[in-house]
């Protein structure tokens, strides 16, 4: 297992150089040349991305950028649906980073990357 582990930090690495070297995006940011407006909640989750002593779902997030994709699944490998319009909205589900919005929890077709929305207290 940890030569597993090895191996997959080399290819990360050597990745992350690759890209640095040619000025291309690296695996994992989804809107290149724009700041993260806010951190996923902090580490204390369980396995369903519940925190201790408090439900996580649903909750609200606030959305200020006019170019956040609406995912048809939990990740920038997933077609978009198109752009969400800025306002406040809610998740009722958390995966990879991302969020299922509530109007979309029928189908689990409708998801927005969580590091730019400001989640709501």
């Amino acid at each position: 297992m940890d030569t597993f582990r090895a191996d997959v930090a080399a290819v990360l690495s050597a990745t992350s150089q690759a890209c640095d070297e040619l000025g291309q995006e690296q695996p994992g940011d989804d809107q290149p040349g724009q700041e993260q407006q806010a951190q996923m909640p902090p580490s204390g989750e369980n396995h369903e991305g519940e925190v201790a002593g408090e439900a996580a779902f649903p909750y609200l997030v606030r959305i200020t950028d006019t170019h956040l994709n609406i995912r048809k699944g939990p990740g920038k490998t997933y077609a978009s649906r198109g752009y969400i319009k800025p306002g406040t909205y809610t998740i009722v589900d958390e995966r990879n980073g991302f969020g299922l919005l509530k109007a979309y929890s029928d189908q689990r077709d409708g998801w927005v990357m969580l590091s730019f929305t400001q989640r709501r207290k």
